[in-house]
């Protein structure tokens, strides 16, 4: 009897136990997800630690901010049993278990909400994700789009910004016969009061081709008197020598990887003084060759970083860039 007795309380703790790993009750589960989150303490550590980033993101936000990223939660909520249906039987080559298909759901899902708030000093940005789904040339093309928003736009400046990065339905295809499968998503790698940049990559699955292929590029904002992209004299004080300072590091990097001609060094002048090749983060700029730029075969993608401390000399003022370091 007593055997019997700590069994049972020792059953009553694994079920309390599991009931609080998961972010919801699983003494009131009734989903076949739902219970199979509660039976499998991995999923059901997933489960909390997703809810713990996704209300850390809320905490941030305005409410039309929280009312958007709640309602992409909701759609990824609501597409879960499709994409991984809980009572599926795992069968054949390189089928999964639910509880697998879950894992991988759950961990991707997670990824996207570290990166869904992105915080500069005071200004807030929240990613927007949609699916759009649009005929071009007769033909169905899925598209994914994730792009910022500003949250609490302070000015009409800013409120111009965030209306640019909307996206609609795909009007175009890279697809040769418009079907196909397309993902674009834009990403803030840096802003002040005075500027914003991002990084828009564009990827495209045209079938019956057996791989994808897309192209990534930099676009950075000045936002006065006007929102418009950036150009050198905006960022730069002329006649302040910052082409020779870049190119002087552009060329070092590429010297430390390959052996090249005077030709190379007028490309990377070229590439140094062009802004579309500049990412600029909280930490500095970055110039940087893509693989396979220097041809087929030679898959290595130097690049220079420059701190804003060592910029510091040629920037113009009043841009809110990083104080030096």
């Amino acid at each position: 009897m007593l055997e019997r007795a700590l069994l049972a309380c020792a059953l009553a703790l694994l079920a309390c136990r599991s009931a609080a790993a998961a972010s919801f009750d699983c003494t009131k589960a009734t989903s076949s997800r739902d219970r199979l989150i509660c039976a499998t303490p991995h999923l059901s550590a997933s489960d909390s630690e997703m809810a713990r980033i996704y209300h850390a993101d809320l905490s941030k936000l305005s409410n039309a901010g929280k009312a958007s990223v709640a309602g992409s939660q909701r759609t990824w909520l609501h597409q879960l049993d499709t994409e991984c249906p809980p009572n599926a039987v795992a069968d054949g080559p390189g089928a999964i278990s639910p509880a697998q298909c879950l894992a991988r759901a759950y961990g991707e899902r997670i990824q996207l909400l570290k990166a869904q708030v992105v915080q500069f000093g005071d200004i807030v940005f929240f990613e927007v994700d949609r699916n759009l789904t649009g005929l071009v040339k007769g033909e169905k093309l899925q598209s994914t789009a994730v792009y910022p928003q500003r949250d609490r736009p302070p000015s009409a400046s800013w409120r111009a910004w965030n209306g640019r990065q909307v996206m609609s339905p795909a009007s175009y295809s890279a697809c040769d016969d418009g079907a196909g499968t397309a993902v674009t998503e834009v990403d803030v790698t840096f802003a002040t009061s005075a500027l914003v940049s991002v990084t828009r990559s564009d990827s495209y699955y045209c079938p019956p081709s057996p791989h994808g292929f897309g192209a990534a590029k930099q676009v950075t904002t000045l936002l006065s008197p006007s929102p418009h992209q950036l150009v050198a004299a905006d960022l730069f004080v002329p006649g302040s020598h910052w082409e020779d300072f870049l190119t002087g590091k552009l060329d070092a990097a590429v010297s430390a990887m390959t052996t090249e001609d005077s030709g190379r060094k007028v490309a990377n002048r070229e590439k140094a003084t062009d802004p579309g090749e500049w990412v600029m983060d909280r930490k500095g700029l970055t110039i940087a060759f893509q693989p396979y730029e220097f041809g087929m075969g030679r898959n290595f993608n130097p690049e220079a970083h420059v701190s804003w401390a060592d910029l510091r000399p040629y920037l113009r003022p009043n841009l809110g860039l990083p104080p030096a370091q």
